[in-house]
């Protein structure tokens, strides 16, 4: 007996894809999947890869009982493999790419939705991210440069923050009007997934940190453009799961931004990247023992 033709897969196929990639995040997700839970049946399919944690993040995933995939690595690829194994999976017109410590109401998702499909033009949309208690969090920045490595790791950016010195952190804008951006947080993204095959997913060489700008960066430069759209609201606790990395936080940020510069800088760039490192390890150091001014 002949299969379902591709017409009749593709309508059968959920208009998104929600992939959240989970590590340890057992205390996030109950919030998450009451999320989810609002969803009507068939609306959305979710897509779970967990990153071999050590809590009871699988348990929780599999006892919610509704994830369309739950991929279980046996050890921690990172996050951005991790959701490429997800959208690999994916059959949504659109990929929601969505951490396990945030939390929304459907017209939020949905709202992203109807942008995307009024706005040819626009292969990503970004919600307003809100703290717990409902304050805005700044979620977008400019693809920073060699020189904003600099004015950080010097301590410029920190003591002069509505400066020059921190323009990568856009500290001119107060987040709450519709804006075309160069690089939203993918704690919560939504992606027209043609433009994530066109480009080919995330680079997996970015463990952790700045995985999302690199993307950012390579759906700009095939000519694609992002959107940040305040009407969708999205509740994030900032760093629930990055935060148990420890000291390795720091030192997996301030790695990834210089394996972001070395990938994108000219030779005569990376001799000077290569001069600044000592300085990139020592600020490492530093905010692992005192502190960091210097958040992803």
């Amino acid at each position: 007996m002949p299969g379902p033709s591709a017409s009749t897969a593709e309508k059968n196929s959920p208009k998104v894809s929600v992939v959240c990639a989970t590590f340890n995040s057992a205390d996030c997700l109950p919030d998450f999947l009451r999320s989810l839970e609002q969803f009507p049946a068939g609306e959305i399919e979710v897509l779970f890869v967990d990153n071999h944690s050590s809590d009871s993040s699988v348990d929780l995933v599999r006892k919610w009982n509704k994830a369309t995939l739950l991929i279980s690595n046996q050890e921690n690829l990172g996050w951005s493999a991790a959701n490429n194994q997800g959208v690999k999976a994916a059959r949504g017109e659109f990929v929601f790419f969505a951490n396990p410590d945030t939390w929304f109401q459907p017209e939020a998702l949905r709202g992203l939705v109807r942008f995307l499909e009024q706005r040819p033009e626009f292969a990503a949309a970004s919600p307003q991210l809100l703290d717990p208690g409902g304050g805005i969090q700044p979620s977008c920045r400019r693809l920073p440069t060699l020189a904003d490595l600099v004015f950080q790791t010097a301590g410029l950016a920190f003591l002069f923050p509505k400066s020059f010195f921190n323009r990568w952190k856009l500290p001119e804008f107060d987040h709450r009007t519709f804006r075309e951006v160069q690089q939203p947080m993918a704690s919560a993204l939504l992606v027209r997934r043609e433009a994530l095959e066109k480009i080919g997913g995330l680079d997996e060489r970015f463990f952790v940190f700045f995985g999302d700008v690199d993307f950012c960066r390579r759906l700009r430069q095939a000519g694609y453009r992002i959107a940040f759209v305040p009407e969708a609201k999205v509740f994030h606790r900032q760093g629930a799961s990055t935060r148990k990395m420890g000291a390795v936080f720091y030192f997996s940020s301030h790695f990834g931004f210089f394996r972001y510069l070395w990938k994108w800088s000219s030779l005569l760039q990376k001799t000077f990247l290569l001069l600044l490192l000592p300085l990139v390890i020592l600020t490492a150091v530093g905010r692992a023992v005192f502190g960091s001014v210097f958040l992803r």
